[in-house]
């Protein structure tokens, strides 16, 4: 990532890990991850295996804005938060769709934010995302199960120390 958090593809991969990995916490199957152009204009994308619940879905969507902040990265940057948060929007409007109290949101997100950002802070999770993000980095595309078995290393990894 360059010093002045320029989108790249580094970071769009970072992105995509975070989403990944938390599907994966979850105990997701994940389908390919990509990441298409330079620069800029680097994006990528991560697909899950069968529907997620609401609350997955709001949890894999949090985790990639989550897991950018855990590597010190401005996500005001970040163009696939933007998409992310428009998602985010939908599912809220899912969960609670008869409840036009801001607040009811504001605080199931903060939960849902604060058990996100906890699993993030773990060692082996940053690992995870990490070395994920650095394959898909440089092949700019990982089958979904070979990044289920880097991801999974490391999450087995974390429970034989705990």
């Amino acid at each position: 990532m360059p010093a002045d958090n320029t989108p790249t593809k580094a970071y769009a991969a970072l992105h995509e890990s975070g989403h990944a990995v938390m599907a994966r916490l979850q105990g997701l199957r994940l389908g390919p991850l990509k990441i298409t152009g330079l620069g800029p204009s680097a994006s990528g994308s991560v697909s899950v295996c069968g529907p997620p619940t609401p609350e997955e879905s709001f949890k894999i969507l949090a985790a990639a804005r989550i897991c950018l902040n855990t590597f010190n990265i401005n996500t005001v940057l970040d163009q696939g938060g933007f998409s992310d948060e428009g998602e985010s929007r939908t599912i809220l409007d899912e969960i609670f769709p008869d409840d036009e109290n801001q607040q009811v949101r504001d605080d199931y997100t903060d939960r849902i934010d604060r058990e996100v950002t906890e699993l993030f802070e773990k060692p082996n999770i940053l690992a995870a995302v990490r070395a994920l993000a650095e394959i898909l980095t440089s092949a700019c595309e990982i089958d979904g199960l070979q990044a289920e078995a880097i991801i999974d290393r490391y999450l087995a990894a974390g429970t034989k120390t705990a």
